[in-house]
């Protein structure tokens, strides 16, 4: 097709997709010649950037190491006689916090390839209960030195809520090349100073490793049933078991024998002298071969030879002795001598018999109306009256009629 035989419209759109191709090959063409340049420089300007970054940065990290060298030789272990010196300290460190059976074996000393310190090891064996195990690991961290805990083994002993441990604490301690060397193992100052972990920790913060102890020993399996206790029991009595049981003068003093059966103990009885025996508190006021007696808050008690303290009666009160009742034997009149009879032609006589004789003898014999024979028991003397009916001593008189 001939471009002359095109019509307008159809040359307009030609020439448009013509220069459409044009513009999208040599706009690149021509940015890149032109700006290209440029772009290289931009490149390398970010380049420097990153390696100004980098080259920042690794002083950054240079500094810090070097600051980490320092701090690091200053809490370094001594280099010599750096063992000797840390292994008096660990040794009064376990003793401060009362570790028992204690031994602090020293191991040798190693150092790996390149490494810029040396390893001293130490191991700890000792006896302890939990919260003294505690202790001992804050102190030893809060501690501003190069060391760590690399193996801890603990080992309960007995079956108790708060058992004792046997121990074994394995510890590592780093020395520094370069050290200054030192006789002591801290350097000026720096015996009171604080790892910066632990400046802001206080004991009680760990509170939660020995308020409640994992190395009891007790049950592991399903939960016990709760079994009710057994009902109180009533105190046993061996006032029962305590008898009077004998007698003995010693240089004209009179002492009983008090024998508790139940443990095969005497008590040594004077007057006087306090005792307890059996849940019973007294003071011995009279012994003698057939009882004794006692004061009990005020009040005197009895206990006859073979009897125990169980069988001790009440005889007085407020220390003065409870008399019983007195009563008057039956007493009789002595009858007066009968007037002379005139006999007449039959005479009759009171009759004299022999119980005649020994009525009027009886009745003779008598006291006074009015007179006591004694002080008897009012129980016995009741018996006695209900037991004997009461007889006449007077002798029968028969009177001759006139």
């Amino acid at each position: 097709m001939n471009f002359t035989q095109l019509d307008k419209r159809q040359k307009v759109l030609a020439g448009i997709l013509v220069g459409t191709l044009l513009l999208m090959w040599g706009v690149p063409t021509i940015w890149d010649a032109v700006f290209s340049p440029y772009n290289a420089k931009y490149a390398e300007i970010a380049a420097l950037d990153e390696r100004l970054e980098q080259k920042e940065t690794a002083k950054e990290k240079l500094e810090v190491a070097e600051w980490r060298l320092k701090d690091s030789k200053r809490r370094s272990l001594p280099s010599d006689p750096s063992s000797l010196a840390y292994q008096v300290w660990l040794t009064d460190l376990a003793k401060k916090h009362e570790f028992t059976a204690l031994s602090v074996a020293p191991k040798p000393a190693t150092r790996n390839g390149n490494e810029p310190f040396s390893r001293t090891r130490f191991s700890i064996t000792a006896q302890c209960q939990m919260a003294e195990l505690c202790r001992f690991l804050f102190d030893f961290y809060r501690t501003d030195l190069l060391h760590k805990v690399t193996n801890l083994s603990v080992k309960s002993l007995d079956a108790k809520a708060d058992p004792q441990l046997e121990v074994t604490v394995d510890i590592e301690g780093l020395s520094m090349q370069g050290t200054t060397k030192r006789e002591i193992l801290f350097e000026e100052k720096q015996e009171q100073a604080v790892a910066k972990a632990m400046a802001k920790k206080e004991f009680s913060d760990y509170e939660t490793l020995y308020a409640k102890n994992r190395f009891s020993r007790g049950y592991n399996g399903p939960p016990k049933p709760i079994i009710p206790p057994p009902p109180p029991t009533a105190p046993f009595d061996s006032s029962p078991y305590v008898k009077y049981v004998g007698h003995v003068e010693v240089d004209g003093i009179g002492e009983g024998w008090l024998l508790d059966m139940t443990v095969n103990k005497q008590t040594i009885l004077k007057p006087g002298v306090e005792f307890e025996v059996a849940g019973v508190k007294a003071t011995v006021v009279e012994v003698t071969p057939d009882y004794f007696t006692m004061k009990v808050k005020e009040k005197i008690w009895r206990v006859d030879h073979g009897e125990s303290l169980k069988q001790m009666r009440e005889i007085g009160v407020d220390g003065k002795p409870q008399t019983s009742p007195t009563v008057t034997a039956p007493t009789t009149v002595t009858p007066s001598t009968p007037a002379e009879i005139k006999p007449e032609s039959t005479t009759n006589t009171a009759p004299t018999t022999t119980g005649g004789t020994q009525a009027a003898s009886a009745a003779s014999a008598a006291p006074p109306t009015g007179q006591t024979t004694g002080s008897i028991p009012a129980a016995a003397v009741e018996k006695t009256q209900a037991a004997t009916p009461e007889k006449s001593t007077e002798a029968p008189v028969e009177k001759t009629p006139e």
